[in-house]
Parts: C-alpha cells; structure tokens; sequence
C-alpha cells in the first residue's frame, strides 16, 4: 500500500477552497478586475459548485470588504415572507407584524448583498428588486417612505436564466442589471484536478472539529476521488471527505472509507418503503451521529426525484400537467427531470 498523504496547515485562502485548476485560475483574475467596481455580478453555476464562495471572495476583495455582507437564499424563504426579509416591515403590515423590522438591504448598507438562487424569485419580487437596483431605495413592506440604501448585490443562480426568459418567468431587464459581469462556474467533473486541493482543506477543517490529531489519507482514496462525477459538485465531495473522517477516525483515510460512502449514497433509498416517522427518525438518527450534515437537503434529494418521476408518469410525459400537479413551473419541471434523468424520450399532449 502507497504512503499515506499526511495533511498540512490549512491553506488560508479561498482559491483553496474552490481549486486551482486553469479554469479556476481564469475566474480568479476575473474576481481580481471587477472586485473594487460598484458593478452588480451574476455568478452562474450548478448547485454546490461555490457560488457563495465566489460572491464571498467579491466581497473580501472589494473596498466594502470592512462593511456588512448580508446572504439571502431567495429558493429557502416562502414566497409570503421573502418581501418582508428583503425589504423589511412596518408594524401592522400585515397579521403578526408586531413592530418594525429592517430587511436585509437596510442590514447591507454600505457593504454587499448576496442573492442566491435569484432565478426563484416570483414576478412581484423581481418587479420590486428592478426598482431598487435602478432607484437604489427601498420601501418597507406597509410604508411609504423611500429608505435610500447603498448596497452592491451580487446574484446567483442555478438556472437557465435565458430559458426562463423566453418561458415569461424572469424579467429580460431584471437579468441585464443583475449581469453586467457574468461569471459561469463550471462543474466538479470538468475540473478533476481541484479535488486534491479540496480534500486537503476539508480534512484540514473537519479534523479540528472531530479532534482528529494527525489526519491522512490514501493515494488510492485521494484518486478515487478524482474518478467521481460528483453530481452534487464541491458540497457533495466535502460531505463525503467529512464522513470519511469520522468512519477511519482515529486512522488515516483508505480507500474502503471512500468507497463505504461513496457506494452507499449512490443506493437507491426505499423512501416509499418506510411510513413518514420511521423515515424522518432515521434520518435525525444518521444526522445525530454525524453521517449526516444537513437533514434537511438529504431529505429533499430522497423524496424530490421519486415525486417528479412519478409526477411525469401519472401524466403520461405531460411536462405541463404534472408541473401544473406539482405547483412549480414548466420550466422548473423540466429542469429537475433532466436533473434526475427522468426526462421522457416524447412527451404527451401538452395543450
């Protein structure tokens, strides 16, 4: 068996955290040139490939680097509430609003707001964001006064923005003052030579919290590594490397760590198979002992590709009736059937 890769200090700067690779390398010097200038930033990218990262170094490299940077995952807040979060409440605006609340671009003056996955956004919320980016005030949610606000926004998204344009669902001037620089992050499985880099800093960061004295791992776990498509990008691969630590501690990483895990999140999960409680204790159970990190996220990847699959096929591939079932876009149907490569080879009536 090859030497073990013993593990360093942690390298302190966030190119560790993304990668080095070429590709890497060229975004980078695009943070360089837009970082000091006031201009609104699209990061583009699938979901954990290091849009807050990016934004994060944006930030960091800014002359607002002093001042707040307030993040925003527009896809996790209700549609009901994300105004008022955004923009903030007067008292009485609404049942439960008991007094004033500042919203997170009042929290941002002077420095940097981060709004991920911007292309949720529904058209009320994009109309109003249009009117602060060009207006650069804001109104509270049952006032009228016009609060000025210097923020600088920076946007992210994991969807086909073009496509939901011509789909009616996001607004073509909204998307032009979002994206006067675009940056387009590309996939774990297009930059394989990053994952070294990675690993490295993540075993450097979860070996402190699991007291994990001299941690290592395996040439032959490390190139493992480096042969996975990582459909989940760098959060699936820092889940993994975390997990990996914990099942060799107080060892060094092998290559059976690797594959244990790996192996075991590609099985099927018989969600259908367990009733709702059984399910969900299992799950707070795994997150408990830390096979887990986030129950929530595992949650929805169990359940979500069963409900779109079966969605499609009780509608007989009619992309539009069963997002009409679903409550989501035709859009956003499709996005996640192609996401799950449930995708049907013809589609039915779709009138």
């Amino acid at each position: 068996m090859s030497e073990p890769v013993e593990m360093g200090a942690a390298h302190s700067d966030r190119s560790a955290i993304i990668g080095n690779s070429r590709a890497m390398q060229a975004i980078y010097k695009e943070i360089g040139r837009v970082a000091a200038t006031p201009v609104t930033v699209l990061i583009r990218g699938a979901t954990g490939t290091g849009k807050e990262l990016i934004a994060r170094a944006i930030y960091q490299h800014s002359d607002r680097a002093q001042k707040p940077f307030i993040a925003v995952n527009c896809a996790a807040i209700p549609e009901t509430l994300l105004e008022s979060e955004l923009f903030g409440h007067e008292r009485g605006a609404f049942t439960g609003a008991q007094s004033r609340r500042i919203g997170r671009f009042e929290q941002a003056h002077g420095g940097t707001l981060f709004l991920d996955e911007i292309g949720d956004l529904n058209a009320s919320t994009q109309a109003k964001l249009l009117r602060v980016l060009q207006e650069r005030s804001i109104q509270r949610l049952g006032g009228g006064e016009n609060v000025t606000v210097d923020v600088r926004v920076l946007a992210a998204t994991h969807r086909d923005l073009d496509a939901a344009i011509k789909e009616k669902e996001f607004r073509e001037d909204l998307f032009y003052r979002l994206s006067v620089v675009t940056i387009s992050l590309p996939a774990l499985r297009e930059r394989s030579e990053d994952i070294p880099n990675l690993v490295r800093f993540f075993i450097q960061r979860y070996a402190r919290e699991l007291s994990v004295e001299t941690p290592s791992i395996q040439p032959e776990a490390l190139a493992y590594l480096q042969s996975q498509s990582w459909p989940g990008n760098v959060r699936e691969l820092e889940n993994t490397v975390r997990q990996a630590l914990l099942l060799a501690k107080p060892f060094g990483i092998a290559l059976e760590h690797i594959r244990q895990i790996v192996e075991k999140s590609q099985q099927p999960t018989d969600v259908h198979q367990r009733t709702h409680a059984a399910y969900v204790g299992e799950l707070l159970a795994a997150a408990q002992r830390g096979d887990v990190v986030n129950a929530y996220s595992r949650m929805i990847g169990d359940l979500e590709p069963e409900l779109f699959k079966q969605a499609i096929q009780l509608a007989h591939g009619n992309q539009a009736k069963a997002a009409r079932w679903l409550g989501v876009t035709r859009l956003k149907m499709r996005e996640k059937l192609i996401e799950f490569g449930k995708l049907p080879s013809r589609e039915g009536d779709e009138r």
